[in-house]
């Protein structure tokens, strides 16, 4: 069976689905009732999350989620910084001079949206670009407003900070080495652990009268199916 197929097994077996069946709700139940699919059960979820590493994958989770935060900061803190200056370019009774700083501002800053949805290493290099012009606006930028009492100065200086983050945790990232890339062996470790849970499972359905007695389809559908499809 190839990788694709013994993934859906894989997927059918552990995963709760999100609208569950009648027949879903009694595997479920009974899987949790057996005393065999509590040893099998936690190998398998280990060997699915080995699987589900790809060769570009780096780093541990923590770097991931922080390098993720780090990417959602920059780019939120643009957008915050785009929708205040234009705030300030549509608002009719805003002075001109008001309008001149904005103008100039978001010319130097974020001077299309789409600079918000480059590659990691184009953004850093356009905030280090960037950050000398902080100073040298900073009166532009405190005339226009933000949230909570800032001005545009607070968020253009937040969005930096998150590039310079994303350069730290990036370079952290480079130097992991890569994992090793996938092969078939860690498939064929995958699909004999399935067989062996459904022989156990098989065996302890035939001792335990409480487990239903199609359990071995209830669990083990899908992998017939596909076998012979």
């Amino acid at each position: 069976m190839n990788a694709d197929k013994i993934g859906l097994v894989l997927a059918d077996v552990l995963d709760a689905p999100a609208d569950p069946t009648a027949d879903d709700q009694r595997r479920l139940a009974a899987l949790a009732a057996s005393t065999i699919a509590a040893v099998y059960l936690p190998e398998l979820r280990a060997i699915r999350a080995e699987l589900s590493a790809t060769p570009g994958d780096k780093g541990t989770p923590a770097l991931t989620a922080a390098l993720a935060a780090a990417n959602r900061d920059h780019d939120d803190y643009g957008r915050a910084f785009w929708f205040a200056a234009m705030g300030v370019l549509a608002d009719p009774g805003a002075s001109e001079a008001a309008k001149t700083a904005a103008a100039k501002c978001l010319a130097t800053f974020v001077p299309a949206r789409g600079e918000l949805a480059q590659d990691t290493a184009t953004e850093i290099a356009s905030a280090r670009r960037r950050a000398p012009q902080v100073a040298a606006l900073a009166d532009d930028l405190d005339r226009i407003p933000a949230a909570d009492g800032r001005t545009a100065r607070a968020l253009v200086d937040a969005q930096h900070a998150a590039a310079e983050r994303r350069a730290s945790l990036t370079a952290e990232r480079a130097r992991v080495p890569a994992p090793a890339p996938l092969d078939g062996a860690r498939w064929t470790r995958a699909w004999g652990l399935l067989l062996e849970f459904r022989r156990a499972l098989q065996r302890e359905v035939a001792q335990n009268e409480a487990l239903p007695r199609d359990l071995d389809r209830l669990v083990f559908g899908l992998m017939d199916r596909l076998a012979g499809g």
